[in-house]
């Protein structure tokens, strides 16, 4: 009689803990570079690579790929599990927008290729979109092909500190008129808030598009060049937002704070509803273009109140610990995400035998949700 496999949870770096009592299965040696066409901008590469390492290599023929990662050793493959668009989704799109290939392993032992080397491909079924978002519960991700944009030149920041968030309405006027923005971020810390975007291009753009934003702009705001910015605002530069844009977040803590990451559509990210969120000794990193936002909340608080606290975001879509490392909190209520049924039923059929391990495919399906994360 064949012994059954053992089960696997896929992992894109080493983990702390291992509360699922499986394998884990790291994908980090996985490396290879196996093509890449500056011409026609487009790179393929194996699971296992860095962002950071992979930005630093697109950099040397100015290519970018234009997503954004949680921390710099975020893997390609774990970037696909885990559908990490960044800070940048709405100015620069997300995952699938820019995965035009991808090669894994499914729970029947099959290596999957599907997509190409080129963006117009129809070879096979478009399975790069099935895997997106699949948090390592469909099959092991072991390439993926990517299309590249050229990188940014001139980089610059409008940037604006405050103690309110009367300013939300004017960016919110900035994407309602269809201004050029390369990204926007508000940071909430230290009882101040930090708001932030970027613009870019060839410098006669730069000084018409800064003259035409002023017009929208109170008196306040004060644009810099990338290299002229002052410490406290290093996190709007291109690399550290780029790459690891939570990194100089988490470097502040001195000891582990609960980290939650909150979705919702771009409509919901309004002044009143931030600004509920916004207590002392909090962190709140917000992309409010993106429709996520980062809190990192400290040890010592209360979180008695926090389910209700979150319950006024009636229509939020999900709430999640990204990294099980920093933090969980038992009992939290996480509504079941769309579609969910049809979720689970892909995970039937490319791993029948319950290999892959998530999480997220554990939630019991049952009338009575939302169910609770343990």
């Amino acid at each position: 009689m064949l012994e059954r496999p053992a089960r696997v949870r896929v992992v894109g770096r080493a983990v702390t803990g291992n509360s699922l009592g499986c394998e884990l299965l790291e994908t980090q040696q996985m490396k290879a570079l196996r093509f890449f066409d500056p011409a026609d901008m487009v790179v393929g590469v194996e699971a296992g690579l860095s962002f950071e390492e992979l930005c630093s290599l697109l950099g040397e023929q100015s290519m970018q790929l234009p997503l954004n990662a949680w921390f710099p050793n975020a893997t390609l493959g774990s970037m696909v599990a885990a559908n990490s668009f960044g800070p940048d989704r709405m100015f620069g799109g997300g995952v699938r927008d820019s995965i035009i290939g991808i090669e894994y392993v499914n729970g029947l032992g099959k290596l999957v290729k599907a997509g190409g080397k080129v963006v117009k491909n129809v070879t096979g079924y478009d399975v790069s979109r099935m895997m997106i978002g699949s948090r390592g519960g469909l099959g092991c991700i072991t390439a993926v092909n990517f299309k590249l944009i050229p990188q940014t030149k001139n980089p610059a920041v409008m940037r604006f500190e405050a103690p309110d968030l009367a300013q939300l309405g004017t960016l919110q006027a900035f994407v309602a008129d269809r201004q050029p923005l390369d990204w926007c971020q508000l940071r909430w810390q230290n009882g101040c808030w930090q708001m932030a975007f970027g613009i870019s291009g060839n410098r006669p753009r730069l000084m018409a598009l800064r003259q035409r934003l002023a017009a929208f702009l109170a008196a306040g705001w004060r644009f810099s060049d990338e290299a002229e910015l002052s410490p406290e605002w290093q996190w709007a530069r291109q690399e550290n937002r780029k790459c690891g844009f939570l990194k100089d977040v988490v470097s502040l803590f001195s000891t582990p704070y609960g980290h939650l990451h909150l979705q919702a559509p771009t409509s919901h990210w309004t002044a009143s509803r931030l600004n509920a969120l916004a207590r002392p000794g909090r962190i709140l990193v917000v992309h409010p273009f993106g429709g996520d936002a980062h809190l990192f909340i400290p040890p010592q608080e209360d979180l008695s109140g926090l389910q209700q606290e979150l319950s006024a975001w009636a229509t939020l879509e999900w709430i999640a610990v990204p990294d099980h490392s920093v933090g969980i909190y038992p009992g939290l209520v996480v509504p079941l995400p769309p579609a969910f049924e049809f979720i689970q039923h892909l995970k039937a059929q490319l791993d029948p035998g319950d290999i892959f391990v998530a999480p997220f495919y554990q939630i019991e399906n049952s009338p009575n949700l939302p169910r609770e994360i343990t």
